[in-house]
């Protein structure tokens, strides 16, 4: 699924240049008042996984947003960590 999908199931009134803005803003809810916001992540069998940022209200629980994921192979996730520690590397340098 991409952005554009996600953004007409979900409502989502943001461009995906505020993407990122958007899920730090969830983060730092959650850290900030951890008994209002949460986050739920559910491993599927199919071998994705769906992210929901949910919000508590007195009388129900919203999903503000839902992000799904699908499980990248060992050497796919092996050649990004390896790409983050070359370049933490040579920014050290």
């Amino acid at each position: 699924m991409d952005y554009e999908e996600m953004r007409r199931d979900q409502g989502l009134k943001g461009q995906f240049a505020d993407y990122l803005t958007m899920l730090v803003k969830f983060f730092n809810a959650m850290i900030l008042e951890p008994d209002v916001y949460y986050l739920h992540m559910v491993f599927n069998e199919n071998n994705t996984a769906d992210l929901k940022f949910k919000k508590r209200f007195d009388f129900k629980k919203v999903v503000l947003l839902k992000a799904m994921f699908d499980v990248e192979s060992e050497s796919v996730v092996k050649l990004h960590i390896r790409h983050r520690h070359n370049i933490a590397k040579l920014e050290m340098e």
